[in-house]
This record gives C-alpha cells, structure tokens and sequence, in this order.
C-alpha cells in the first residue's frame, strides 16, 4: 500500500511517501522502486485521427528487502525535480500529466507486483505538506 498526503505538488516540493508492504509469501521481496513518471499524450487529427503515448522516468527511489513472512514500512521522500506543469490548458493536441509507478520486484520467476497513482505537478504549492 502507498500513501501520500496530498495528489498535488510543485517542482523543489517532496512527495512524502508511506509504502506498506505485508509479505504473506514464502518468496522475499527484494525491493521496492517508486518512479515518477512523465506522461505525454499527442494527439493527430489529420490526415486520420490517431494517439501516441509517450512514457518518461523523472525520478526514482527504492527500499528493501521485505522478507517472506514478514512487514515492512518505509517512509520515503520523492523529491520532484524542475519539470512542467501538468495539464497544458489551451493546447488540445498534448496532454501532459504525471503518475507515480510503484514496483515490488521478487525473485525467480514470480511476477512483480505493480500499481500507480497520478498526481499532478503544478506552479503553486497548495499546501505545505510535503515542501521543504
């Protein structure tokens, strides 16, 4: 499980992040990886109408191990770098937002246990959780 205070944050700000994580398994976790991700949408409409999405690593954290059988929780603080804001208003052919991917990566052939969450990135700090 990932908490974060708010969904909201600014460049220089830090996304102060809690992952919980309760291994059940008999396979250790070796960690987990918290990615900031850019996400840009362009969208053509002539000659045919057609999407391309394109994906950016902005910034990115891990913590481990969790071994089997047992819980762990990790604070982390993901600080967001100089990047544009979300949600370009009056251009109708790129959407940029941002999303935070979380990665528990295990061993053998197990598969990885993924999950995201989007925050947006604006110019203005709303509140001041998370600023430093």
């Amino acid at each position: 499980d990932v908490y974060a205070p708010v969904s909201g944050y600014c460049p220089g700000q830090s996304i102060p992040l809690t992952v919980h994580v309760e291994n059940k398994s008999n396979v250790q976790l070796h960690l987990v990886k918290v990615m900031l991700r850019k996400v840009i949408t362009y969208r053509a409409t002539t000659p045919t109408s057609s999407t391309k999405k394109s994906k950016e690593l902005v910034h990115t954290v891990q913590e481990g191990p969790a071994p089997a059988g047992t819980s762990k929780q990790w604070t982390i603080n993901l600080e967001v770098p100089p990047v544009p804001p979300s949600n370009l208003v009056n251009c109708s052919i790129i959407d940029l937002d941002y999303d935070l991917k979380v990665e528990c990566v295990v061993s053998g052939l197990h598969m990885n246990l993924r999950d995201k969450k989007y925050v947006t990135i604006g110019t203005v700090p709303l509140v001041s959780a998370g600023a430093t």
